[in-house]
């Protein structure tokens, strides 16, 4: 399903929250500048330099999986089936 849930989103079946795609964006600009609420270079002495980058990639998976909780909901009420037998004709 994650398969599908891409494809959707790269051909343009589902639309993303855009604040989705701005924590994507800031946390690969947060983890590739050198500047950092807590430097990388104190997880040699303290070991703790990547948790502010592991927080914020927590939050993205947060936002992520919303994203693709939505989108399977919104999957099932495309695929639902009317069962033809119950409805009544007048």
């Amino acid at each position: 399903m994650w398969m599908d849930f891409l494809k959707a989103i790269k051909n343009g079946d589902f639309k993303v929250n855009p604040m989705t795609w701005f924590s994507i964006a800031g946390a690969v600009i947060y983890t590739v500048v050198p500047i950092d609420l807590i430097p990388d270079p104190l997880i040699a002495v303290f070991g703790l330099g990547a948790i502010d980058d592991l927080g914020l990639w927590g939050i993205v998976g947060v936002f992520v999986a919303r994203e693709y909780n939505r989108f399977k909901a919104v999957a099932e009420e495309r695929s639902e089936v009317i069962d033809v037998e119950s409805v009544e004709v007048s």
